[in-house]
């Protein structure tokens, strides 16, 4: 059993586009709590920069004026879809944990518009 995480994203025009990335093995509830908590919290949503963790963005382009890094965790639950991310929560969780979202959204931002 692997584990779907859903996240989105929403543009300054508000065009919003849904995804989700299987990972390997069963998450908890526990494990995902910490997996929130170590998302930027910002209007009751839980942002984080895909690109700094190496989930692909959901922006199709990219527009100077309307787009950002910063995407939306959703929920989560168990597929027995098969993955090629071959991390486990506990990978995820390294990953997430101690990221300054905003610095990694500037990065991307300068990247993507240079």
């Amino acid at each position: 059993m692997n584990t779907r995480i859903h996240y989105g994203y929403r543009d300054g025009a508000n065009y919003k586009q849904a995804g989700s990335f299987v990972i390997t093995g069963e998450v908890t509830p526990e494990q995902f709590k910490r997996l929130r908590g170590a998302c930027a919290l910002e209007d009751n949503n839980l942002f984080f920069v895909p690109e700094a963790v190496g989930i692909l963005p959901l922006q199709p382009s990219w527009d100077n004026d309307i787009d950002h890094p910063m995407h939306t965790l959703g929920d989560f639950e168990p597929t027995e879809e098969s993955t090629l991310d071959e991390r486990t929560i506990i990978h995820l969780l390294a990953d997430f944990c101690g990221r300054d979202w905003l610095n990694e959204a500037a990065k991307v931002t300068r990247a993507r518009k240079a």
